[in-house]
């Protein structure tokens, strides 16, 4: 038993999976986490090396698919990008995250970068990009796939992920209950 002070009650048992709260001044009850649980944790990742010499949006490879529980519940999502090089001057890097639902053809979800590692200097340099983004517009229980999506901002310079061969480039999506 768990005493509490001051003229309360204590709590002598609980059940698995819940924790104590106040139901009012003085009173400690066990009670069971309802929302904001993480039912489920999918991460793909890729060392794949990819290039992009435009300002148009590319498909390198970097994927990930989760099939939520319940269509209510939204997609926590982190993506990582830790080895990127801009090779000339006078651009960066964009990245968005693109979704599919069911198999029914991919769109653009959001912009998750904008003008990462601009350089406007004639050499090159290297930066490395996360984020993170709550899909909460889904409305689905099919498989949900996610694309990481990037771009030469400024010109028709070299754009670079994954350059040393051992980054991992990747996405990371989790069901949270709601």
């Amino acid at each position: 038993t768990l005493a509490v002070v001051n003229g309360g009650t204590g709590v002598a048992s609980g059940t698995t999976n819940q924790f104590l709260k106040f139901t009012g001044s003085t009173t400690l009850a066990s009670a069971a986490i309802t929302t904001g649980k993480v039912l489920q944790v999918v991460n793909s990742s890729s060392s794949s090396s990819g290039t992009v010499n435009d300002n148009n949006y590319a498909d390198v490879g970097f994927t990930t698919s989760i099939t939520p529980s319940a269509s209510g519940n939204p997609i926590y999502l982190h993506w990582y990008m830790p080895d990127n090089r801009i090779q000339t001057n006078n651009t960066n890097m964009n990245s968005k995250i693109y979704r599919q639902i069911n198999g029914g053809g991919y769109s653009a979800l959001t912009q998750t970068t904008g003008g990462t590692g601009y350089n406007g200097i004639t050499t090159m340099i290297s930066c490395g990009t996360s984020g993170v983004f709550v899909d909460s517009s889904h409305s689905t229980t099919n498989q949900i796939d996610y694309k990481l999506y990037f771009n030469s901002g400024q010109n028709n310079a070299a754009v670079k992920v994954n350059v040393d061969g051992t980054s991992h480039t990747g996405i990371m999506a989790m069901e949270i209950e709601a």
